[in-house]
């Protein structure tokens, strides 16, 4: 199922292939994606940026600190956005901060991830 077209993505990133990959998945259904690589990026979002994201993608190749800094940011800054946090089986724990987790080996599990996210911004 396609996303809405105005439906928008921060896909936060911790490995530059990863990035690119994901960032392509998600366009090709649909999905306005802004992708930034590593937490100091996506920290410099503007305001004006951040006003039409809806999902904040928080990717896996980063330990896990890193990972829920990222996610306090978000949430701390701008609670109605949803944040969904991927998970790999090497990272495996939940980050049960984040509002979404979901497994970011499959790419069809990964779609229906940002599909329940924006579903829930929806509602």
């Amino acid at each position: 199922m396609p996303a809405p077209a105005v439906t928008t993505v921060l896909q936060v990133a911790y490995e530059g292939s990863l990035l690119v990959t994901r960032g392509a998945i998600l366009e090709e259904r649909g999905y306005r994606v802004i992708s930034v690589l590593g937490n100091k990026n996506a920290f410099k979002v503007g305001e004006s940026v951040i006003g039409q994201i809806h999902v904040v993608l928080v990717g896996h190749c980063a330990p896990i600190s890193v990972r829920r800094e990222a996610i306090k940011y978000f949430k701390e800054r701008h609670p109605a956005l949803c944040v969904l946090a991927l998970n790999s089986s090497e990272n495996s724990g939940r980050l049960e901060e984040a509002d979404f987790n979901s497994n970011s080996d499959d790419p069809e599990q990964l779609l229906n991830a940002v599909a329940v996210a924006v579903a829930s911004i929806c509602k």
